[in-house]
């Protein structure tokens, strides 16, 4: 199946998918992040990028993010002056984006990269919204589960 703008997996034009991924002092896992995240798309075939919005880390984060955006054109570094909270960053994220699909993932890769392609087929099928609900949440208080469903339900 074609995306959505009639290009080709193989074309050559702007990307077709834009990862943004906030991130907050990550210097040890961001390389790591970043080299998973380019071997899940070289697998799609679809021409992306990658936009890293830095929320004004205080670590090494710059530094290495730098280094990534200027070996590798596919990815684009943004980074905020101070820390700006959470949803600011990825709506800077959102703005640089140039693909016809946006996809937002925590530098964490705690959510499950598998269903990014599926995600994917699910765009193409012609839908304008594609999310996912974690169905269990481990590790998380009581007080920011229940804030998580009301949000949910709030949404949907």
């Amino acid at each position: 199946m074609l995306p959505r703008n009639g290009l080709t997996k193989e074309s050559n034009h702007k990307p077709v998918i834009s990862l943004v991924v906030p991130v907050f002092n990550e210097q040890i896992g961001i390389r790591s992040t970043y080299e998973t995240l380019v071997e899940l798309m070289e697998s799609q075939g679809y021409p992306f990028e990658i936009i890293i919005s830095d929320n004004g880390s205080t670590d090494d984060t710059e530094a290495i993010l730098q280094q990534i955006a200027t070996r590798d054109t596919r990815c684009k570094y943004v980074r905020l002056s101070r820390n700006f909270g959470y949803q600011n960053n990825i709506t800077v994220g959102m703005a640089m984006a140039q693909g016809d699909a946006i996809i937002v993932i925590d530098s964490d890769l705690q959510d499950p990269l598998e269903l990014i392609p599926v995600f994917i087929g699910h765009w193409q099928e012609g839908h304008d919204v594609v999310y996912g609900i974690r169905i269990k949440r481990t590790g998380e208080s009581r007080l920011r589960v229940l804030m998580t469903m009301l949000t949910r339900r709030t949404i949907s």
